[in-house]
């Protein structure tokens, strides 16, 4: 069967198409002056399979056909990476001294800079050094990191620059964090540098989020230009349709609706839909749902990872009356959401994001696919149902805390304080029906059962009445919470709130901020009971 695209390598060459707008901007403001010897740095962010390694392969692909014999182009990837020192001898240095015509970069330096970098050659291409490196040796590390740091002025010297292209940098922490020091190193040497090493990373998360998750913080975010990249303009869908249609393929507008819907603007998803096309001839989204699910997933878990799941089921889900300011800049920033306005300044004016479809029908920010945003409902409402069980976990802990200090300080009567402290505000008959309903269950459960659940007032009472029970005696509870009595009152208030519409399946009910900050109470409670050993 003929292929369109290359679903399982980024795409370049005959297999790369679009995206005209990014490679000029690429080409205009990192490759043109990294041929003059000026320095770049740049970040390119955005969701999983958007097409940013496609991106800066074709790029690096067009560069090299223009011919610069004074730029050397080193496309590195920290996945293949197993540490810091075998990242940059087997990812970087060992594929630059192998450039057909280093030598020749060797003799125009002057005696004592070529021999000075023979000398480099030959120290990282030693393999009785490389034992040491890997083993952490702080000595040889000095050195080699000498070495490295020199290397980079003699090239610009003898008129030679490098474009260091760094993918998966996600995984920085992995590569450069093994040792504290490696990670301020390599931060170092790029502040310091202002001559011939240019350098693009590629990643999922911006360099913010990986420096303060792996490296407690640094500087490092601040010398780099960030560019996020988000799916295809219109004009790039219209060439999707017409290289269908120049393959013999020729959607209805039904089914060009129907890519619209589970693919938007995804080049990835585009891909495999026009590979389903191919093999079955017509729009066959049911065989090819599930593969967009799995990406689905890998974005929610990012999102998760970086508290930025909240603020994108508030955008596309909502309510968005909360959302807070910072945390869309962040989304947009990533390329999990674009601002169609921002978009509209970015191609010259011209309207290429509204929707493709419907003109009228865009709001304010997109995000990959009309399918995806189905499923962002779909997460709010499991997002609903799973904070079910550790609300009841909580309310359970309640209980058994308001128990013990019944039971140490009312020993052999505690349950009929406790039976008259919470029955003080009324509702007295529903309390006691409710309370024979659940001794007569409580006599035929086992014993383990019964020990695990109680027999007392305190299992038929609400999570307010819980709460009522502890603030009336703020001077005994108090110790088990770190936060004041008022506080307290608003969060018990809060999980009153939510318990209802999720015990009754009404998940829906809640905000995406109400299910988060559920959860933040229940952590924030059961941390307390923790250190309580209750």
């Amino acid at each position: 069967m003929e292929h369109l695209f290359d679903l399982h390598h980024p795409a370049a060459g005959a297999y790369f198409y679009g995206r005209e707008q990014e490679l000029a901007f690429f080409e205009k403001n990192l490759f043109e002056p990294a041929a003059g010897g000026a320095s770049r740095y740049y970040s390119l962010t955005g969701m999983n399979r958007i097409g940013k390694s496609s991106l800066v392969r074709e790029l690096c692909r067009r560069f090299r056909q223009t011919g610069s014999p004074n730029v050397t182009v080193i496309e590195t990837s920290l996945e293949q990476a197993g540490g810091f020192w075998h990242y940059w001898i087997f990812c970087v240095l060992k594929p630059l001294f192998s450039q057909p015509d280093f030598n020749a970069t060797l003799e125009s330096l002057y005696p004592e800079d070529a021999a000075q970098m023979r000398e480099i050659r030959e120290y990282f291409f030693t393999k009785e050094h490389w034992t040491p490196l890997f083993e952490g040796d702080p000595v040889e590390d000095m050195v080699a990191k000498d070495y490295l740091g020199q290397l980079f002025p003699m090239l610009y010297d003898a008129g030679r620059y490098l474009i260091l292209v760094i993918d998966e940098f996600d995984r920085a922490g992995k590569v450069f964090g093994l040792r504290e020091e490696n990670f301020g190193w390599l931060r170092s040497l790029l502040q310091s540098n202002d001559r011939g090493l240019s350098v693009i990373t590629i990643s999922r998360r911006s360099i913010r989020f990986i420096e303060q998750n792996c490296f407690g913080g640094s500087t490092f975010d601040g010398i780099f230009s960030k560019r996020g990249l988000f799916g295809y303009s219109n004009s790039e869908l219209d060439a999707y349709f017409a290289l269908l249609e120049r393959h013999g393929l020729a959607p209805s507008e039904a089914q060009r609706r129907e890519i619209w819907y589970y693919c938007g603007r995804s080049p990835y998803y585009l891909a495999i839909m026009a590979e389903a096309l191919l093999r079955d001839g017509s729009a066959v989204p049911q065989t090819v749902s599930g593969q967009f699910v799995d990406s689905f997933e890998a974005i929610i878990s990012l999102l998760r990872e970086e508290s930025l799941l909240t603020p994108m089921l508030q955008m596309f889900v909502g309510p968005k009356y909360d959302l807070n300011r910072s945390d869309l800049q962040k989304l947009v920033a990533m390329g999990y959401c674009m601002n169609r306005s921002a978009l509209y300044c970015r191609t010259g004016g011209e309207d290429e994001y509204a929707d493709y479809f419907d003109a009228d029908g865009t709001g304010e920010y997109l995000t990959a696919c009309g399918y995806f945003i189905d499923y962002l409902h779909e997460v709010n409402h499991n997002e609903a149902e799973n904070i079910w069980p550790k609300l009841s976990f909580t309310e359970r802990r309640l209980r058994k805390t308001i128990e013990c200090e019944y039971k140490k300080r009312y020993p052999g009567v505690w349950k009929q304080r406790l039976k008259a402290d919470a029955q003080k505000n009324g509702a007295k008959e529903l309390h006691e029906a409710f309370l024979h309903r659940h001794e007569a269950v409580y006599k035929k459960a086992g014993a383990a059962q019964q020990k695990a659940v109680g027999n007392s007032i305190l299992n038929v009472v609400s999570i307010r009445l819980l709460g009522d029970l502890m603030r009336d005696q703020w001077n005994v509870f108090q110790r088990y919470f770190t936060c004041n009595a008022r506080d307290f009152s608003a969060r018990i208030e809060l999980l009153y709130l939510a318990r209802n519409p999720i015990s009754h399946s009404n998940g829906e009910l809640l905000t995406p901020a109400d299910i988060a900050a559920v959860e933040e109470v229940c952590d924030e409670f059961n941390a307390s009971l923790d250190r309580a050993d209750i």
